[in-house]
């Protein structure tokens, strides 16, 4: 049997993903005894590769990124394995199995309809992004809430990276452990869509070596597809604002994501109003 080829960034997260899984994973809830000598924690990938009913060579090149096709099979009997939370399995399907229809660049610019969209709410922070995080478009509520996204070069003109390394988005969110564990792991959900973007790449690798709590938190290899949390602002005008976001998709660029900024009580409902007025 010929050995499959070099690894793409699909399977190699996919890959890194299976080893955070298996390094967590314990022994004795599947029945394999702790008293093994054991160099690692947590399973061995042969161990993995008995409890799926896989060849081990198999399961080794699954973990090294190479050119393997799991049939739907091993990847549910892998899902039952590691005991996946539905985002989980979500992510780890995308991964195995791409959706072209999602896939592919990202050069559609974003249309003037939804330019206007944007802008229509008087009271509500909004924006466009992509897969990327790339911010594309913003209202002026966004501006005055957030500040305005133009401060920053295009290049760095990213959610992502404006979260991790802007002192005043830092300063103002007082939940910012929270938004930003969250934010990321949502942007991995969206960046398994097309893992392939050399773009998503580099604004990973740039993130690694900036900021310490992006590369602690990347490593624990959270994903959510959705996020729940609210945003607890201490606004320098308006004072406390709590905000939740509503998300939508154009149904003609599924790429693109429209995010608006909700006030959450009547308090934060008047702030918003008199800030944005």
């Amino acid at each position: 049997m010929a050995v499959p080829g070099s690894p793409s960034e699909r399977r190699k997260q996919l890959a890194e993903f299976l080893k955070h899984l298996r390094s967590q994973a314990s022994p004795e809830e599947a029945g394999f005894p702790r008293g093994r000598r054991r160099r690692t924690p947590g399973l061995r990938r042969e161990e993995v590769a008995e409890i799926i009913g896989a060849g081990s060579d198999w399961y080794a090149w699954l973990e090294q990124g190479r050119d393997v096709n799991p049939s739907n099979h091993l990847l549910d009997q892998i899902a039952k394995a590691f005991h996946f939370t539905g985002d989980q399995l979500t992510y780890f399907r995308r991964l195995a199995k791409p959706q072209p229809e999602l896939s592919g660049p990202e050069s559609t610019p974003v249309s003037p309809h939804i330019v206007e969209f944007v802008g229509a709410f008087q009271y509500h922070p909004a924006y466009v992004r992509n897969m990327r995080w790339d911010i594309l478009a913003w209202n002026a509520a966004h501006a005055k809430v957030f500040g305005d996204s133009s401060r920053f070069p295009i290049e760095r003109r990213n959610m992502l990276w404006v979260i991790f390394t802007d002192p005043q988005r830092r300063s103002t969110t007082l939940n910012w452990d929270v938004v930003a564990q969250q934010v990321i792991a949502k942007f991995r959900a969206d960046w398994s869509r097309n893992p392939e973007d050399k773009r998503a790449e580099q604004l990973v690798h740039d993130l690694l070596e900036t900021s310490p709590e992006f590369a602690n938190w990347w490593r624990q290899y959270q994903t959510t597809e959705t996020l729940t949390h609210p945003i607890e602002l201490a606004h320098p005008v308006a004072g406390r604002i709590t905000l939740e976001r509503v998300n939508l998709r154009p149904e003609l660029d599924l790429q693109k994501t429209i995010s608006v900024y909700m006030p959450i009580g009547a308090q934060s409902t008047a702030k918003l109003k008199k800030l944005c007025a």
